[in-house]
């Protein structure tokens, strides 16, 4: 009979055809691409260290679209804006997958007061950091006891 051996011979059709609707309903078009509508701080803001010393932790911005997915590959500029200081490495760089760039660090100015880095991507809002820079990170007071007059070396210092 000729139906057995059509059924035997195609027996691996209904597996094939299930693979093919299982692998095969995936789009092969691209994602839409990620457009840049906000950048945010990510970390470094509101720091403090010594003058012509580098902050603990380098400035770093998060770059999103409308939906919130991170932005890779998107130029930031940091630059300083005001109480000196540089920055250090590259002054532009480019967001990673997760929509974050760094600068590669940031040296306070040479005087003490508040210092201020801006880090920009084309058509967005400019975002400020801002650190306070000391002369010292101790507020050293020395006191005398009552009653006691100190001496020409205690005074000097």
């Amino acid at each position: 009979m000729r139906i057995p051996g059509l059924i035997r011979r195609y027996r691996e059709l209904p597996v094939l055809l299930g693979m093919s609707w299982l692998f095969g309903c995936g789009s092969t078009e691209p994602p839409p691409p990620v457009i840049p509508t906000t950048v945010a701080v990510a970390q470094g803001d509101g720091q403090n260290g010594l003058v012509n010393t580098a902050v603990a932790n380098p400035p770093a911005v998060v770059v999103r679209d409308d939906d919130g997915r991170p932005a890779s590959g998107v130029p930031v500029t940091f630059s300083v804006a005001s109480g000196g200081g540089t920055v250090t490495g590259a002054s532009v760089t480019t967001t990673n997958s997760q929509g974050v760039a760094i600068v590669g660090g940031w040296i306070l100015g040479s005087t003490a007061g508040v210092n201020t880095l801006t880090a920009e991507v084309e058509g967005l809002n400019t975002v400020t950091f801002t650190a306070t820079a000391f002369i010292s990170l101790f507020d050293i007071e020395v006191r005398y006891k009552s009653g006691t007059t100190p001496t020409p070396t205690q005074q000097a210092a």
